[in-house]
């Protein structure tokens, strides 16, 4: 992973989070607000605590994504941890950790393409016990239908529903 890489990790909310699941002592925010050099601060002590070599290990890295993605709430205000690590200057106190994963090899993977034989498709069975086969082409016309639909439904939502985003309401699943 280059330093092209590891800036789009330091700039990316998910990346943020992964880069923070690696520390010996994770981030646990209850609050929010006003507090971005209490954190920043924070942020430092626990990066320095954090042994750089030991994060690097295939299961570490592969934790610390999971639990990034796990995390990933889209339809609800974001963490306490996410909300602090969206601060620039906090963030880059994660520099220590983001130059160890970029030069793990195992996380190399990472943004190389997948190739075909590494793909796997799931099937469940039906109501009536029947497994389907997985449909392996035509994305880009599936694809483009959801799109053209969601930009359709965001053009009703602004007619349609309240401008608050905390306002009690739910959207299409």
């Amino acid at each position: 992973m280059d330093d092209d890489r590891a800036g789009r990790l330091l700039a990316a909310p998910r990346g943020r989070r992964t880069l923070a699941e690696l520390l010996d002592e994770p981030l646990s925010v209850h609050a929010s607000g006003g507090e971005e050099v209490r954190w920043r601060d924070e942020v430092r002590r626990r990066v320095a605590a954090t042994d750089p070599a030991a994060i690097v290990e295939q299961g570490r890295l592969l934790a610390a994504l999971t639990a990034s993605v796990d995390w990933a709430v889209y339809w609800q205000e974001p963490h306490g941890e996410d909300r602090v690590l969206a601060d620039d200057s906090v963030a880059a106190e994660l520099a220590p950790i983001v130059a160890a994963v970029a030069r793990a090899p195992a996380s190399q993977w990472w943004t190389e393409p997948l190739t075909v034989e590494a793909q796997h498709a799931v099937s469940w069975p039906d109501s009536d016990g029947l497994i389907s086969t997985p449909r392996t082409s035509g994305a880009r016309v599936g694809l483009a239908a959801w799109r053209d639909e969601t930009l359709a439904d965001e053009v009703r939502a602004r007619r349609e529903r309240p401008a608050d985003p905390r306002a009690n309401w739910s959207g299409v699943w």
